[in-house]
């Protein structure tokens, strides 16, 4: 019975607890139906006990209040056990802490002997949990979270702290630490936790995120230390190193913290004082990075080049271009800043690097990506930097509303239009109504059928995505002589495109 009620995660989550060193109860609704060998040998055969055995009522709704609005190892408190329990700790305080698994189920942690334990699980200069006390936590988190939520674990570790020691003293040293703990523990959310892994190396969990959601709480503590050195009798710059790994695709916690190592020495080696993440090609956009390659002129003016059926080049989409010569499309771009809350920013970066290296190239068809918000911030700029560039056609994300404002003002450029993403059973139908619209790209071949046949040999029609098309779907396509639209992984630099 069991088995089926807690699911397929049985065996991994029951052996995370059967492991753990400390009493720990599996509840639901109240009742306690499983226990580790450590939780009988302290408190006696308790199965079926429901918290009323253990606590006084009052105690008990104490626990229900935390219980309903748990998240993580955060919430503990200390309670004592009834005096008519039959077990020697009858009567002394414990400390309890819940781990909430599903709606019904959570796990309680019974820890005798409070002060005793609670040394013996935290870093005696820091306060913070113990690498023997993390790794705990991290099997019972990875038993909690299976097949339901994912999870990021970091590893930061402090930029040049032998020379702080070397230079200040130890002393000077132990209140970096601290002051390093105090700034992580106050960026991190309700349901994350930090460890201190060993020297002046930290562990971080932050519970129920991908990479870019995992990633904000570790920048808020690379931007606050960065921002806010030590000052003892003189001003220590104190800035950290990270290695960002996802739980995702990784069997055990042991394979998650080595990838975080590795990651954690990329960051150490690629300059100190960033993040790197797992799959980091995929473009994730936090500030520290966009403020870095601005102020290192580490970013260029990148074009996208585009290629038909047979491979020829059609058109190049403008976009930003890292060091590494890894482009980032617009909408890749734009996403990721709106989740980051970023996106004025490289708005900024991406007016500031056209303005200065933007150069067109003569009989070549160029797409510029035009939203309604960088519209608003930069109208005056925009205005300044077409007129320049006549020859530049303006890209409109058709499953994205216009307003009459911007519609109005796309209408006064009087500049040759391209629509992307164009569904028309999704757009609206003013959009092919507008003047000077030459290309649409459509997104599915399937519902634009009467559409296209209706604009053969007036606009110009594209099926984006070569690779999505049906056979069956490009075989009509090209024998109703429209033509395919992608994008290429390459990267065409100034120089190469001339």
């Amino acid at each position: 019975m069991l088995s089926k009620r807690l699911g397929k995660w049985r065996t991994e989550f029951m052996q995370a607890v059967d492991v753990a060193s400390e009493p720990l109860a599996l509840m639901r609704d109240n009742i306690l139906i499983y226990a580790n060998s450590s939780f009988f040998e302290t408190y006696g055969d308790c199965l079926n006990y429901s918290l009323d055995d253990f606590f006084l009522p009052a105690h008990v709704e104490q626990l229900n209040w935390l219980i309903a609005g748990t998240r993580g190892e955060a919430d503990k408190i200390i309670l004592p056990l009834k005096e008519t329990l039959d077990t020697p700790l009858a009567g002394k305080s414990i400390l309890t802490q819940i781990w909430p698994i599903d709606k019904k189920f959570y796990l309680l942690s019974f820890r005798e002997n409070y002060s005793s334990n609670r040394i013996a699980d935290l870093d005696e200069l820091t306060r913070l949990p113990n690498r023997r006390k993390a790794q705990m936590l991290l099997e019972i988190e990875r038993a909690r979270v299976r097949g339901a939520k994912n999870f990021c674990l970091t590893l930061g570790d402090i930029d040049h702290f032998k020379q702080v020691n070397d230079v200040y003293g130890h002393d000077v040293g132990d209140q970096v630490l601290k002051h390093v703990t105090e700034i992580m523990t106050s960026a991190l959310r309700e349901g994350d936790w930090v460890a201190r892994w060993g020297g002046e190396e930290f562990l971080i969990f932050t519970d129920d995120s991908d990479i870019v959601t995992g990633m904000q709480p570790i920048e808020r503590i690379r931007q606050k230390l960065e921002e806010t050195p030590f000052i003892s009798e003189v001003e220590i710059p104190i800035t950290m190193s990270f290695g960002l790994a996802h739980s995702a695709g990784h069997k055990t916690e042991q394979a998650l913290i080595n990838k975080a190592d590795v990651l954690l020495y990329e960051a150490k080696n690629n300059g100190r004082n960033r993040i790197e993440w797992e799959n980091s090609g995929e473009i994730v956009w936090i500030a520290a990075n966009i403020r870095k390659l601005i102020s290192d002129n580490g970013l260029a003016v990148g074009y996208i080049p585009v290629y038909d059926w047979e491979d020829q080049l059609l058109a190049r989409q403008i976009t930003i271009r890292l060091p590494n010569n890894n482009f980032v499309q617009v909408e890749k771009m734009i996403s990721s800043a709106k989740r980051l809350n970023q996106l004025g920013q490289v708005d900024h970066c991406f007016m500031q690097i056209l303005a200065n290296e933007f150069k067109a190239v003569e009989n070549e068809l160029s797409f510029f990506p035009l939203r309604e918000q960088l519209f608003k911030e930069y109208e005056k700029e925009l205005f300044t930097f077409l007129q320049e560039f006549p020859q530049l056609c303006l890209a409109i994300d058709a499953s994205t509303p216009l307003s009459e404002e911007l519609v109005e003002k796309i209408i006064i450029l009087n500049r040759p239009l391209a629509l992307f993403n164009f569904n028309p059973l999704r757009a609206p139908s003013y959009l092919l109504g507008l003047p000077n619209l030459q290309h649409i790209i459509f997104s599915k071949v399937q519902d634009s059928k009467d559409v296209l046949k209706l604009l053969h040999g007036k606009i110009n029609c594209y099926a984006q995505c070569l690779t999505q098309i049906s056979a069956a779907d490009r075989v009509w396509l090209q024998q109703q002589g429209f033509d395919g639209w992608t994008m290429s992984p390459a990267m065409v630099d100034e120089e190469s495109s001339k």
